[in-house]
């Protein structure tokens, strides 16, 4: 794969097995990728646009960034895209699952980039944590309930204390950007997708680890207690308490006071 910015004219990467696929649904290095309709519109806004495709059996995600105009955003600099190709291929080699990048694109002017786009592959059967947790939320077992707390709370833990040891950050680690799903030994499974923010930060890591863990935060603060929380944060400190966990916690909702989030839709008064 390449992976520096494409410095003037277009430059696409197909993977192989589907190349023919990808093309035949107009996703192709001649045409204006921000116009392409395909598939199945997922999620839109003013800036993203994400759309689930489907050919001969096989489903991906195509997804393009809108620039407005502002050409010189990107000047000398990887798209989102490129961006989130690369961060993809650091979470495979430090051992965070994550979608198979499957095509991408960039299109660019004496630097300036107009078009990006990127095509992962579909993770089957998965479903994003932030949709889960509103199932989860209803069950009337406790013990099951717990039993999935703990399963899903360890496999992320994990993840991001591989993360953060590596000095990966994904900086927009929201749970509706961490999908799941059970394996075929029925063991809860975690992908971490939609990473055109994140980097490997060497100096001022704390933050990284402040960003993430708040992003984490945000649901956790209606779905969790507090001391669930907290033992959370104690536990990717690998400490059993005291100073240094209490002041990332305090850390983690002061970030959060600055911009409160919504709650659930299940959890919202109608």
């Amino acid at each position: 794969m390449k992976l520096l910015p494409c410095l003037h004219g277009t430059f696409t990467h197909y993977e192989k097995p589907w190349e023919t696929e990808l093309k035949s649904l107009g996703i192709l290095p001649t045409v204006p990728w921000t116009e392409i309709k395909a598939g199945t519109q997922v999620s839109g806004s003013k800036r993203v646009n994400c759309f689930l495709v489907e050919k001969n059996g096989k489903k991906a995600f195509f997804k393009t960034y809108q620039l407005h105009d502002k050409f010189w955003e990107f000047f000398l600099r990887p798209s989102k895209c490129l961006t989130e190709v690369r961060n993809y291929l650091i979470m495979k080699k430090i051992g965070i699952p994550c979608p198979q990048v499957i095509a991408y694109g960039e299109r660019r002017n004496i630097a300036s980039l107009h078009e990006n786009f990127i095509v992962t592959e579909a993770i089957e059967d998965a479903e994003d944590l932030s949709d889960y947790a509103e199932k989860w939320h209803t069950i009337k077992d406790a013990s099951e309930k717990n039993e999935i707390y703990r399963s899903l709370s360890k496999e992320i833990l994990k993840q991001t204390l591989t993360a953060h040891n590596n000095n990966f950050f994904h900086f927009d680690l929201h749970w509706r950007n961490i999908l799941i799903k059970k394996n075929k030994d029925r063991q809860w499974q975690s992908f971490w997708i939609d990473s055109p923010r994140g980097r490997t930060m060497n100096f001022n890591s704390q933050r990284g680890r402040i960003v993430d863990l708040s992003c984490l935060a945000r649901l956790a603060i209606y779905y969790l207690s507090n001391t669930q929380r907290y033992r959370f944060i104690c536990d990717y400190l690998q400490v059993s308490g005291g100073p240094k966990a209490k002041a990332l916690f305090r850390d983690i909702d002061s970030r959060l006071s600055r911009r409160p989030p919504p709650p659930p839709k299940s959890m919202k008064k109608s």
